[in-house]
């Protein structure tokens, strides 16, 4: 992990910044997966946050939500931790909708977020 982008989380605030892409801009051709790389530090182990992965129009209700439990990956508190998830997407998603990637903290602790990276996969 860098340190260059790390992004707090905590009950103050419990999104970290987000990957947020117009869904047009990603590919014109329908979409399997989300590929989603990051490193998490947590002040106590297995904290109440989550990798979430959203498509939404505006401030609509999102159009498609998902979501990877950290509480039980996360055991390992004071420490960064590489995580690892692949996201199913719903091939619905509409090409004027925005895909986002986040965490989502709703720990009474600090959780922090480094070197988010993300990958769409196109189907074949």
């Amino acid at each position: 992990h860098s340190g260059d982008y790390v992004s707090k989380t905590d009950p103050g605030c419990i999104y970290s910044f987000a990957f947020k892409r117009k869904r047009s801009e990603i590919t014109s051709n329908p979409l399997k997966s989300v590929e989603v790389n990051c490193y998490v530090y947590a002040e106590k182990s297995n904290p109440n946050c989550a990798l979430v992965c959203v498509a939404n129009i505006g401030d609509n209700p999102p159009l498609f939500f998902t979501s990877y439990p950290l509480k039980g990956v996360v055991t390992t508190p004071k420490q960064w931790q590489k995580i690892s998830n692949v996201f199913a997407l719903d091939n619905t998603i509409p090409q004027d909708s925005y895909i986002s990637v986040f965490l989502m903290n709703q720990d009474s602790s600090a959780v922090y977020l480094d070197d988010l990276s993300v990958k769409f996969i196109e189907k074949k």
